[in-house]
């Protein structure tokens, strides 16, 4: 297929950053980076991933909002602590993005 899956993992931040600045991260990437992209399934296979600290504070509405923005990627919020001492992209491939665990989750439903 030669097609790639990107994935962005901030900076791990507040939820009041992550309040303020998730619209500038984004539209950065997709200026910067995502718009320079020719094939069409990676341009819509695009992963964003927002490190927060303090995720226990984060409110729903808030939570809901940025994940459930369809401009550029798919955003995907994640506390600091479960990143902690992993190897980042293995861990979020397998955790987020394992196509034969989310085939399987489809068919058990």
């Amino acid at each position: 297929v030669g097609s790639t899956v990107d994935i962005f993992v901030t900076e791990s931040m507040s939820v009041a950053e992550l309040a303020v600045e998730w619209k500038m991260i984004r539209d950065d990437i997709a200026l910067t980076y995502q718009r320079r992209l020719t094939d069409d399934f990676e341009r819509w296979n695009f992963y964003l991933f927002y490190v927060v600290e303090d995720i226990e504070s984060l409110k729903r509405n808030l939570k809901f909002k940025i994940e459930h923005n369809t401009l550029s990627s798919r955003k995907i919020i994640i506390s600091v602590k479960e990143i902690e001492g992993k190897d980042i992209p293995e861990y979020l491939i397998h955790k987020y993005l394992d196509t034969a665990k989310i085939y399987h989750n489809l068919v058990n439903i």
